[in-house]
């Protein structure tokens, strides 16, 4: 009754936005002599910040899209560019020659495997040699790289701009979808003290269709898989001292389940279920040398092959 149960990562920000929309519009229906007129306004408020700030978080994140395949069409056009000036340069000097090392101290295939780690470096050595010796080269030589270079730099520069503010509008979105999710919950259970004994109710407030895990058990658990020698974040809601978790390993290696204080952090040791096993452990038991208050419920599958599992949370 006191767990948020709306604020998973199983429920998407998109089906969450669906999902309250709905919401609003059934408690309106169901809202005869004004029984619910607060926590419509609650929701509704709620409603209007997370959609706003959801759909501000979308349009920055599509416009970095659009910043990504810039920096990408120049990345790539340096790459062609240099192995395609490789043989001017050759053609010129010779490869033997120190000017030619200027320009490809380790031959062209520095260039064509070139990474957005080291293309920076690649373009300014380019500029560089071609500054040096201009006047040796053909006059659009200079120039075309020149242009490639300051294309890459504001390119990238916006591109990394965009992402800042991806991620800024990502925390914004998160506070929103935290309130409205708490919100959610109240009328959840305000609604259920009003309706005791009565579940065919819950349908008339709230259309479950929008964020219904399919593949999940009746009972609410969890179910998933995690590739071979890889780590993944289960569930990272809710998790307090109280909290009790059924794991079952429905694989065919043993999994490693804990309390960790990152998403990604391997469980080293923890909770070890083996195949086909259920156990019952406590959050202080997957705590293991996890900070206190830590809430990432993570499992490692350290085998060579994919592993299942279902956890079930209360």
């Amino acid at each position: 009754f006191f767990r948020n149960v709306f604020n998973t990562k199983e429920i998407s920000d998109a089906n969450l936005n669906k999902f309250s929309e709905s919401h609003i519009g059934r408690l309106s229906a169901a809202n005869l002599g004004g029984i619910y007129n607060d926590q419509l306004a609650d929701v509704q408020n709620a409603f209007s910040d997370f959609d706003v700030a959801m759909n501000a978080e979308d349009v920055a994140h599509a416009e970095q899209q659009g910043n990504t395949i810039a920096v990408d069409d120049i990345f790539y056009q340096f790459k062609a560019m240099a192995s395609q000036k490789e043989g001017i340069v050759r053609g010129i000097w010779g490869v033997n020659s120190p000017k030619y090392q200027a320009f490809y101290p380790e031959g062209i295939n520095e260039y064509s495997t070139a990474t957005k780690a080291n293309v920076g470096m690649l373009m300014n050595r380019m500029v560089a040699a071609a500054t040096t010796y201009n006047a040796e080269l053909m006059p659009d030589f200079l120039p075309l790289f020149d242009g490639i270079k300051i294309n890459y730099t504001l390119a990238r520069a916006a591109q990394l701009e965009r992402i800042g503010e991806v991620e800024t509008l990502k925390s914004a979105t998160a506070a929103a979808r935290l309130v409205l999710t708490k919100q959610l919950t109240k009328n959840l259970l305000i609604i259920a003290s009003n309706h005791v004994g009565d579940t065919t109710m819950l349908e008339d407030f709230f259309d479950q269709s929008f964020i219904r895990n399919t593949a999940a058990p009746d009972d609410g658990s969890i179910v998933g898989t995690v590739a071979a020698n890889t780590t993944i974040n289960i569930e990272s809601q809710g998790l307090s001292l109280d909290t009790e978790f059924t794991l079952t390993n429905n694989g065919t290696q043993g999994l490693h389940f804990g309390i960790q204080a990152m998403a990604d952090t391997p469980v080293l040791g923890g909770t070890i279920v083996e195949a086909g096993a259920t156990i019952v452990a406590t959050y202080l038991q997957l705590l293991g040398g996890s900070p206190q208050g830590s809430t990432y419920l993570n499992v490692t599958n350290p085998s060579p092959v994919a592993g299942a599992y279902s956890v079930l949370i209360e």
